[in-house]
């Protein structure tokens, strides 16, 4: 009988804690908000003339409604052509996992790098406006409800949320091409002697 007590004891504390935790998560408005400029050829060499996609990913925890870039102009790189990728596009929200966690993730802007000499090189810093939405509860939380799984879709509303955030900058670096070998030169047919 004592166990059963200490059982029931601990089950309401679960209840009640797991209520607590769940109404501080909803007033807080503490949603992450991050970009991530990367590379579409990911470790793989860069030879000098080749070209190379660039990925500019927002990462948040909270749904997008609108991600503007506050950058106008074509980034510009020193001994490099830099091309807009699908300049009107349409943005579509998926769930990712970044760093072992998951987020909603927006692809904003893609370019097309070809560099034109062999050395280092930076994809400058893009800034972007973004309107979240963080869900809410409209009334008051209850534990009984919460604990057996009735969550009414009435009692859940979005607010709408402005932030900015940035990309960081982006190094790379540019080889010069390997000789081609004997193999690879017959391969393609040439006679070698």
């Amino acid at each position: 009988m004592q166990k059963r007590i200490i059982l029931f004891g601990l089950c309401l504390l679960f209840v009640w804690a797991e209520a607590f935790s769940l109404s501080k998560d909803d007033e807080k408005d503490d949603v992450k908000l991050f970009c991530v400029a990367s590379l579409a050829n990911g470790e793989k060499p860069l030879y000098e003339g080749d070209s190379v996609l660039v990925l500019l990913t927002l990462y948040s925890s909270a749904q997008f409604n609108k991600v503007v870039s506050r950058d106008q102009d074509v980034p510009k790189i020193k001994n490099a052509t830099v091309v807009v990728k699908n300049k009107n596009r349409q943005l579509s929200q998926s769930v990712a996992s970044y760093e072992g966690k998951r987020y909603y993730s927006v692809v904003a802007e893609q370019y097309w790098v070809k560099v034109d000499k062999v050395g280092n090189f930076e994809f400058p810093v893009r800034k972007f406006d973004v309107e979240l939405s963080i869900r809410e509860r409209t009334r008051e939380q209850n534990s009984f409800e919460d604990f057996f799984g009735f969550h009414s879709p009435f009692n859940v509303r979005y607010r709408k949320v402005q932030k900015k955030c940035q990309s960081e900058e982006l190094k790379f670096k540019s080889e010069k091409r390997p000789p081609k070998t004997i193999k690879d030169l017959q391969r393609k047919g040439t006679v070698v002697f």
